[in-house]
């Protein structure tokens, strides 16, 4: 199953909502509590990554 246009809209608004949600858990989960710190950054940019990932596995089965 392919991707047209609009879900392909669809899914990069998704994906950037899903963003600013990881990142928005991560300053709640930040010790500073104020900015990520490097490794947090790092943290949720892999578990963004893993979960983009994910979905576009499940978009292409």
């Amino acid at each position: 199953m392919s991707l047209d246009m609009s879900d392909k809209a669809v899914f990069q608004r998704a994906k950037e909502a899903l963003l600013i949600d990881v990142q928005n858990a991560c300053r709640r989960g930040c010790p500073s509590g104020e900015e990520h710190t490097p490794a947090c950054e790092s943290r949720s940019q892999a578990y963004f990554t893993k979960v983009t990932d994910l979905a576009l596995r499940y978009n292409q089965a």
